[in-house]
């Protein structure tokens, strides 16, 4: 019984959970960045519907997600604050059905070029999402 549990525990286990590895990967230059707090500010989100619905955004990095308020007409106006851990190479942001959870649009964005070190400084930026 405590070997399944041991192996149970094992396989919930991810390589950056461990400071060592994490500091290797970082010195050999396999990852490009330590861990974060990204804030992002979500304003309002424009978008047609033949019906009114309560949308929110998610935003996702790695496994960290956070998401805004529900809102009937995309405002939001709703700081967020998410940790970006060490290895992500992605964030997400997508606008969802409130009810559903369904996303209607998403958009992808690379975390060292278009976050990190972008070739002009972000200070408010409007993004197109599909």
């Amino acid at each position: 019984l405590c070997a399944i549990f041991g192996l149970y525990k094992c396989a919930q286990c991810r390589l950056r959970d461990c400071a060592c590895c994490r500091w290797l990967l970082r010195t050999f230059g396999a990852d490009s960045f330590s861990d974060f707090q990204l804030m992002v500010v979500v304003h309002e989100a424009l978008y047609s519907a033949a019906t009114e619905i309560r949308t929110q955004v998610r935003i996702s990095a790695g496994n960290q997600q956070v998401v805004t308020d529900a809102s009937n007409r995309g405002n939001f106006y709703q700081p967020l604050s998410i940790l970006v851990e060490q290895g992500t190479e992605t964030l997400a942001v997508e606008l969802m059905d409130d009810y559903s959870k369904q996303v209607l649009a998403a958009l992808e964005l690379d975390l060292m070029s278009q976050v990190i070190s972008p070739e002009d400084r972000i200070r408010e930026k409007v993004y197109s999402m599909v």
